[in-house]
Protein backbone atom coordinates (compact mmCIF):
# COMPACT_ATOMS: atom_id res chain seq x y z
CA UNK A 1 0.00 0.00 0.00
CA UNK A 2 2.82 2.38 0.89
CA UNK A 3 4.23 2.02 -2.65
CA UNK A 4 0.98 3.39 -4.04
CA UNK A 5 0.81 6.17 -1.46
CA UNK A 6 4.29 7.35 -2.47
CA UNK A 7 3.17 7.95 -6.06
CA UNK A 8 2.54 11.45 -7.33
CA UNK A 9 -0.94 12.34 -8.53
CA UNK A 10 0.09 11.98 -12.18
CA UNK A 11 1.85 8.67 -11.56
CA UNK A 12 -1.29 7.28 -9.91
CA UNK A 13 -3.53 8.45 -12.75
CA UNK A 14 -1.23 6.71 -15.25
CA UNK A 15 -1.14 3.35 -13.47
CA UNK A 16 -2.03 0.34 -15.66
CA UNK A 17 -5.45 -1.23 -15.13
CA UNK A 18 -4.12 -4.23 -13.17
CA UNK A 19 -2.33 -1.95 -10.72
CA UNK A 20 -5.49 0.08 -10.16
CA UNK A 21 -7.45 -3.11 -9.47
CA UNK A 22 -4.75 -4.21 -7.05
CA UNK A 23 -4.79 -0.82 -5.34
CA UNK A 24 -8.54 -0.98 -4.84
CA UNK A 25 -8.36 -4.57 -3.56
CA UNK A 26 -5.84 -3.40 -0.96
CA UNK A 27 -8.18 -0.56 0.05
CA UNK A 28 -11.02 -3.06 0.56
CA UNK A 29 -8.73 -5.33 2.60
CA UNK A 30 -7.81 -2.39 4.82
CA UNK A 31 -11.51 -1.69 5.42
CA UNK A 32 -11.91 -5.33 6.46
CA UNK A 33 -9.05 -4.97 8.95
CA UNK A 34 -10.54 -1.79 10.40
CA UNK A 35 -13.99 -3.41 10.70
CA UNK A 36 -12.43 -6.37 12.54
CA UNK A 37 -10.74 -3.97 14.97
CA UNK A 38 -14.01 -2.08 15.50
CA UNK A 39 -15.75 -5.36 16.36
CA UNK A 40 -12.98 -6.22 18.81
CA UNK A 41 -13.28 -2.81 20.49
CA UNK A 42 -17.09 -2.86 20.54
CA UNK A 43 -17.39 0.19 18.26
CA UNK A 44 -20.71 0.30 16.32
CA UNK A 45 -19.20 1.58 13.07
CA UNK A 46 -21.27 3.23 10.36
CA UNK A 47 -20.94 2.84 6.58
CA UNK A 48 -21.94 5.52 4.09
CA UNK A 49 -22.30 3.90 0.65
CA UNK A 50 -22.46 6.56 -2.04
CA UNK A 51 -23.52 5.93 -5.62
CA UNK A 52 -21.51 7.51 -8.46
CA UNK A 53 -23.70 7.64 -11.56
CA UNK A 54 -26.31 10.40 -11.37
CA UNK A 55 -25.46 10.95 -7.70
CA UNK A 56 -21.92 12.32 -7.92
CA UNK A 57 -21.70 12.59 -11.70
CA UNK A 58 -24.29 13.65 -14.30
CA UNK A 59 -23.80 10.37 -16.11
CA UNK A 60 -27.07 9.46 -17.86
CA UNK A 61 -27.30 12.44 -20.27
CA UNK A 62 -23.69 11.81 -21.32
CA UNK A 63 -24.32 8.09 -21.79
CA UNK A 64 -27.26 8.96 -24.04
CA UNK A 65 -25.03 11.25 -26.13
CA UNK A 66 -22.56 8.39 -26.57
CA UNK A 67 -25.32 5.92 -27.45
CA UNK A 68 -26.69 8.29 -30.09
CA UNK A 69 -23.30 8.22 -31.83
CA UNK A 70 -23.05 4.42 -31.59
CA UNK A 71 -26.63 3.31 -32.36
CA UNK A 72 -29.63 5.64 -32.20
CA UNK A 73 -32.01 2.67 -31.76
CA UNK A 74 -30.71 2.04 -28.21
CA UNK A 75 -31.25 5.61 -26.96
CA UNK A 76 -33.98 6.67 -24.55
CA UNK A 77 -35.16 9.18 -27.13
CA UNK A 78 -35.78 6.40 -29.66
CA UNK A 79 -37.50 4.24 -27.02
CA UNK A 80 -39.87 7.03 -25.94
CA UNK A 81 -40.75 7.87 -29.55
CA UNK A 82 -41.29 4.33 -30.85
CA UNK A 83 -43.20 2.86 -27.92
CA UNK A 84 -46.07 5.34 -28.19
CA UNK A 85 -49.30 3.72 -29.34
CA UNK A 86 -47.97 0.17 -29.60
CA UNK A 87 -50.53 -2.50 -28.64
CA UNK A 88 -49.75 -4.85 -25.74
CA UNK A 89 -48.09 -7.74 -27.59
CA UNK A 90 -46.03 -5.51 -29.88
CA UNK A 91 -45.12 -3.30 -26.95
CA UNK A 92 -43.72 -6.23 -24.96
CA UNK A 93 -41.72 -7.45 -27.97
CA UNK A 94 -40.36 -3.95 -28.61
CA UNK A 95 -39.24 -3.55 -24.97
CA UNK A 96 -37.55 -6.96 -24.98
CA UNK A 97 -35.65 -6.24 -28.22
CA UNK A 98 -34.71 -2.73 -27.11
CA UNK A 99 -33.08 -3.81 -23.86
CA UNK A 100 -31.39 -6.80 -25.53
CA UNK A 101 -29.75 -4.43 -28.03
CA UNK A 102 -28.94 -1.85 -25.32
CA UNK A 103 -27.20 -4.50 -23.20
CA UNK A 104 -25.11 -5.52 -26.23
CA UNK A 105 -23.82 -1.97 -26.54
CA UNK A 106 -23.34 -1.33 -22.81
CA UNK A 107 -21.48 -4.63 -22.34
CA UNK A 108 -19.39 -4.05 -25.48
CA UNK A 109 -20.46 -7.32 -27.07
CA UNK A 110 -20.60 -5.90 -30.59
CA UNK A 111 -17.26 -6.52 -32.29
CA UNK A 112 -15.59 -3.49 -33.86
CA UNK A 113 -18.22 -1.02 -32.69
CA UNK A 114 -17.40 2.35 -31.18
CA UNK A 115 -17.39 2.29 -27.37
CA UNK A 116 -18.76 4.56 -24.68
CA UNK A 117 -16.07 7.03 -23.59
CA UNK A 118 -16.19 6.62 -19.81
CA UNK A 119 -13.03 8.68 -19.33
CA UNK A 120 -14.70 11.70 -20.94
CA UNK A 121 -17.89 11.15 -18.94
CA UNK A 122 -16.21 11.10 -15.52
CA UNK A 123 -14.53 14.49 -15.76
CA UNK A 124 -14.77 17.27 -13.12
CA UNK A 125 -17.01 19.43 -15.30
CA UNK A 126 -19.64 16.67 -15.31
CA UNK A 127 -19.86 16.36 -11.53
CA UNK A 128 -22.66 17.91 -9.53
CA UNK A 129 -21.60 21.23 -7.93
CA UNK A 130 -19.05 20.97 -5.08
CA UNK A 131 -18.86 17.15 -5.31
CA UNK A 132 -15.06 17.03 -4.99
CA UNK A 133 -15.11 19.52 -2.12
CA UNK A 134 -17.80 17.58 -0.25
CA UNK A 135 -16.17 14.17 -0.86
CA UNK A 136 -12.88 15.45 0.52
CA UNK A 137 -14.65 17.04 3.47
CA UNK A 138 -16.51 13.80 4.26
CA UNK A 139 -13.34 11.72 4.19
CA UNK A 140 -11.36 14.28 6.20
CA UNK A 141 -13.98 14.52 8.95
CA UNK A 142 -14.34 10.72 9.10
CA UNK A 143 -10.75 9.56 8.62
CA UNK A 144 -10.93 5.90 9.63
CA UNK A 145 -7.17 5.67 10.20
CA UNK A 146 -8.02 6.75 13.75
CA UNK A 147 -9.10 3.12 14.31
CA UNK A 148 -5.42 2.21 14.76
CA UNK A 149 -4.95 4.90 17.42
CA UNK A 150 -8.11 3.77 19.17
CA UNK A 151 -6.83 0.20 19.15
CA UNK A 152 -3.65 1.30 20.94
CA UNK A 153 -5.79 2.94 23.64
CA UNK A 154 -7.99 -0.16 23.80
CA UNK A 155 -4.93 -2.37 24.42
CA UNK A 156 -3.98 -0.02 27.27
CA UNK A 157 -7.34 -0.70 28.90
CA UNK A 158 -9.38 2.31 27.77
CA UNK A 159 -13.05 1.97 26.75
CA UNK A 160 -13.25 3.43 23.24
CA UNK A 161 -16.61 1.90 22.28
CA UNK A 162 -18.36 5.30 22.10
CA UNK A 163 -15.91 6.72 19.57
CA UNK A 164 -17.67 7.28 16.20
CA UNK A 165 -16.18 5.51 13.17
CA UNK A 166 -17.69 6.17 9.72
CA UNK A 167 -16.52 4.54 6.51
CA UNK A 168 -17.08 6.43 3.24
CA UNK A 169 -17.33 3.96 0.36
CA UNK A 170 -18.38 4.49 -3.25
CA UNK A 171 -20.69 1.66 -4.33
CA UNK A 172 -21.18 1.68 -8.07
CA UNK A 173 -22.63 -0.45 -10.84
CA UNK A 174 -20.55 -1.04 -13.97
CA UNK A 175 -20.91 -2.87 -17.28
CA UNK A 176 -17.50 -3.43 -18.93
CA UNK A 177 -14.44 -3.66 -16.66
CA UNK A 178 -13.13 -0.55 -18.42
CA UNK A 179 -15.86 1.46 -16.67
CA UNK A 180 -14.77 0.35 -13.19
CA UNK A 181 -11.10 1.09 -14.02
CA UNK A 182 -12.01 4.64 -15.02
CA UNK A 183 -13.89 5.08 -11.76
CA UNK A 184 -10.92 3.86 -9.68
CA UNK A 185 -8.56 6.18 -11.54
CA UNK A 186 -10.87 9.17 -11.35
CA UNK A 187 -12.58 9.10 -7.96
CA UNK A 188 -9.50 8.22 -5.89
CA UNK A 189 -7.90 11.22 -7.59
CA UNK A 190 -10.87 13.40 -6.65
CA UNK A 191 -10.89 12.15 -3.03
CA UNK A 192 -7.78 10.18 -1.97
CA UNK A 193 -9.28 9.72 1.51
CA UNK A 194 -12.07 7.42 0.31
CA UNK A 195 -12.04 4.18 2.26
CA UNK A 196 -12.76 2.09 -0.84
CA UNK A 197 -14.67 1.83 -4.09
CA UNK A 198 -16.76 -1.32 -4.45
CA UNK A 199 -17.67 -2.00 -8.09
CA UNK A 200 -20.78 -4.10 -8.70
CA UNK A 201 -21.28 -5.61 -12.15
CA UNK A 202 -24.74 -4.57 -13.36
CA UNK A 203 -25.70 -8.15 -14.19
CA UNK A 204 -24.25 -10.79 -11.90
CA UNK A 205 -24.64 -13.51 -14.55
CA UNK A 206 -22.74 -13.60 -17.84
CA UNK A 207 -24.78 -13.13 -21.00
CA UNK A 208 -26.29 -16.25 -22.55
CA UNK A 209 -28.96 -16.36 -25.26
CA UNK A 210 -32.46 -16.69 -23.79
CA UNK A 211 -31.13 -16.22 -20.23
CA UNK A 212 -33.22 -13.66 -18.32
CA UNK A 213 -30.78 -11.81 -16.05
CA UNK A 214 -31.54 -9.84 -12.91
CA UNK A 215 -29.79 -6.63 -11.91
CA UNK A 216 -27.16 -7.21 -9.21
CA UNK A 217 -28.17 -6.18 -5.72
CA UNK A 218 -25.81 -3.52 -4.33
CA UNK A 219 -26.80 -4.40 -0.77
CA UNK A 220 -25.85 -8.05 -1.23
CA UNK A 221 -22.54 -7.01 -2.82
CA UNK A 222 -21.62 -4.75 0.11
CA UNK A 223 -22.67 -7.35 2.71
CA UNK A 224 -20.68 -10.14 1.06
CA UNK A 225 -17.62 -8.02 0.27
CA UNK A 226 -17.31 -6.79 3.86
CA UNK A 227 -18.81 -9.83 5.63
CA UNK A 228 -21.41 -7.71 7.43
CA UNK A 229 -23.88 -9.01 9.98
CA UNK A 230 -27.52 -8.03 9.88
CA UNK A 231 -27.05 -5.60 12.78
CA UNK A 232 -24.05 -4.00 11.08
CA UNK A 233 -25.94 -3.54 7.81
CA UNK A 234 -28.76 -1.85 9.70
CA UNK A 235 -26.27 1.00 10.30
CA UNK A 236 -25.41 1.34 6.59
CA UNK A 237 -26.89 4.15 4.50
CA UNK A 238 -27.07 4.20 0.70
CA UNK A 239 -27.20 7.55 -1.11
CA UNK A 240 -28.63 6.69 -4.52
CA UNK A 241 -30.81 8.12 -7.29
CA UNK A 242 -32.41 4.83 -8.38
CA UNK A 243 -35.60 3.84 -6.53
CA UNK A 244 -35.18 0.26 -7.75
CA UNK A 245 -31.72 0.00 -6.18
CA UNK A 246 -32.87 1.74 -3.01
CA UNK A 247 -35.80 -0.64 -2.49
CA UNK A 248 -33.53 -3.68 -2.76
CA UNK A 249 -31.26 -2.06 -0.17
CA UNK A 250 -34.10 -1.34 2.25
CA UNK A 251 -35.49 -4.87 1.90
CA UNK A 252 -32.37 -6.04 3.73
CA UNK A 253 -32.79 -3.49 6.50
CA UNK A 254 -30.41 -0.68 5.53
CA UNK A 255 -31.12 3.05 5.49
CA UNK A 256 -31.50 4.82 2.16
CA UNK A 257 -31.53 8.45 1.07
CA UNK A 258 -32.72 9.38 -2.40
CA UNK A 259 -30.53 11.66 -4.50
CA UNK A 260 -32.47 13.97 -6.84
CA UNK A 261 -30.35 14.72 -9.95
CA UNK A 262 -32.96 17.19 -11.22
CA UNK A 263 -33.56 18.96 -7.90
CA UNK A 264 -36.68 18.93 -5.76
CA UNK A 265 -39.99 18.39 -7.61
CA UNK A 266 -42.57 21.15 -7.69
CA UNK A 267 -45.28 20.76 -5.05
CA UNK A 268 -48.55 21.81 -6.67
CA UNK A 269 -50.95 24.37 -5.21
CA UNK A 270 -53.71 21.73 -4.81
CA UNK A 271 -52.16 20.43 -1.57
CA UNK A 272 -53.50 21.86 1.67
CA UNK A 273 -50.99 23.60 3.99
CA UNK A 274 -51.09 20.53 6.27
CA UNK A 275 -50.42 18.19 3.33
CA UNK A 276 -47.55 20.34 2.14
CA UNK A 277 -45.99 20.30 5.60
CA UNK A 278 -46.33 16.52 5.86
CA UNK A 279 -44.99 16.00 2.33
CA UNK A 280 -41.98 18.16 3.09
CA UNK A 281 -41.31 16.62 6.48
CA UNK A 282 -41.50 12.97 5.45
CA UNK A 283 -40.21 13.13 1.89
CA UNK A 284 -38.16 16.18 0.95
CA UNK A 285 -36.03 16.10 4.08
CA UNK A 286 -35.14 12.47 3.40
CA UNK A 287 -33.93 13.39 -0.06
CA UNK A 288 -30.80 15.28 -1.07
CA UNK A 289 -29.53 17.25 -4.06
CA UNK A 290 -25.88 17.28 -2.96
CA UNK A 291 -23.63 15.27 -0.66
CA UNK A 292 -22.88 18.25 1.57
CA UNK A 293 -21.70 16.69 4.88
CA UNK A 294 -24.02 18.70 7.14
CA UNK A 295 -26.96 17.73 4.96
CA UNK A 296 -26.06 14.05 5.09
CA UNK A 297 -25.79 14.24 8.89
CA UNK A 298 -29.24 15.85 9.08
CA UNK A 299 -30.96 13.33 6.79
CA UNK A 300 -29.24 10.42 8.52
CA UNK A 301 -30.58 11.63 11.85
CA UNK A 302 -34.11 11.84 10.41
CA UNK A 303 -33.83 8.26 9.18
CA UNK A 304 -32.69 7.06 12.60
CA UNK A 305 -35.63 8.91 14.14
CA UNK A 306 -38.01 7.16 11.72
CA UNK A 307 -36.72 3.72 12.62
CA UNK A 308 -36.65 4.30 16.38
CA UNK A 309 -40.25 5.56 16.29
CA UNK A 310 -41.56 2.86 13.94
CA UNK A 311 -42.32 5.30 11.12
CA UNK A 312 -42.62 3.70 7.68
CA UNK A 313 -41.37 6.28 5.21
CA UNK A 314 -39.90 5.88 1.71
CA UNK A 315 -36.60 5.18 3.41
CA UNK A 316 -37.62 2.34 5.71
CA UNK A 317 -39.64 -0.78 4.91
CA UNK A 318 -40.19 -4.29 6.17
CA UNK A 319 -37.14 -6.55 5.81
CA UNK A 320 -37.31 -9.49 3.41
CA UNK A 321 -36.64 -12.21 6.00
CA UNK A 322 -36.06 -15.04 3.53
CA UNK A 323 -33.48 -13.02 1.60
CA UNK A 324 -31.86 -11.85 4.84
CA UNK A 325 -31.36 -15.44 6.01
CA UNK A 326 -29.49 -16.27 2.81
CA UNK A 327 -27.31 -13.18 2.75
CA UNK A 328 -26.07 -12.20 6.19
CA UNK A 329 -22.82 -13.37 7.65
CA UNK A 330 -22.92 -14.84 11.17
CA UNK A 331 -20.18 -13.93 13.64
CA UNK A 332 -19.55 -16.72 16.17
Amino acid sequence: MSDYYNLTREEFKNLPANNLINFNNLKVKEVLIKIALCRLMGIPFVIRAIDIDDTLNKTEPLIQENLKEIDYTVTQEYFDKEIKGLPGKEKRAFIEDFYKNLDEVLEQRRVGEKRINYQAIHQPENLFPNTIKYLRQLTKEANTDKVYELFSLFKDGYDVSLEPVTFNILLTHYNPEEESIVKFRTYYDYAPGLDAIIPVRFYEADYKPDLEREMSNKAVSLIRTLGLTREEFSRCTLYENSDRVRKLWMKLGGFSVKFLPDGYPFVGPRLTPEEKEAYTLFNFERMITSIEPEWLDFVDELNRYDRSHGIKSDNYMEVDEELAKKVFYKIL
